[in-house]
């Protein structure tokens, strides 16, 4: 459930029409996830522990790094990101969502996390967004 909603994470600005979502359905359903009682023992507690960090995260990684990255070139060509190398930033978007699922697992009352977490995605995400699509503060 959280690797569905992580992999579809791409999409960034919700559903068909970018522009207007900025992002929450998507981000919200992989945090909801990560606060799920057994998605957030097995997969985010259990799972690195069991597997080992490198191990956990190499698996991460060959299954959901390249899906980010391609919807990453996909929203620039679309012009819905600036145009700018996608590895690199897949490598941070990556980490820091990988972080954010950690920081709700191990967060005593995980719902107002969740909710800064959510604001503090919004709001990196549009930072990527080109000037004249950005929004104003919210």
């Amino acid at each position: 459930m959280a690797y569905d909603a992580a992999r579809h994470n791409v999409v960034l600005f919700g559903g068909s029409e970018p522009a207007k979502g900025r992002g929450a359905p998507v981000a919200l359903a992989f945090f909801d996830a990560c606060v799920a009682t057994d998605v957030r023992q097995i997969v985010l507690l259990d799972g690195p522990s069991v597997r080992g960090w490198d191990a956990w995260h190499e698996i991460e990684g060959r299954y959901h790094f390249s899906t980010m990255r391609d919807g990453l070139k996909a929203l620039m060509k679309a012009g819905y990101l600036e145009p700018r190398p996608p590895e690199p930033l897949a490598h941070l978007l990556f980490g820091a969502l990988n972080e954010a699922a950690r920081v709700l697992a191990h967060a005593p009352d995980p719902k107002p996390v969740r909710r800064e977490l959510m604001d503090a995605h919004i709001r990196l995400m549009e930072g990527l967004r080109p000037m004249d699509r950005r929004q104003g503060p919210t």
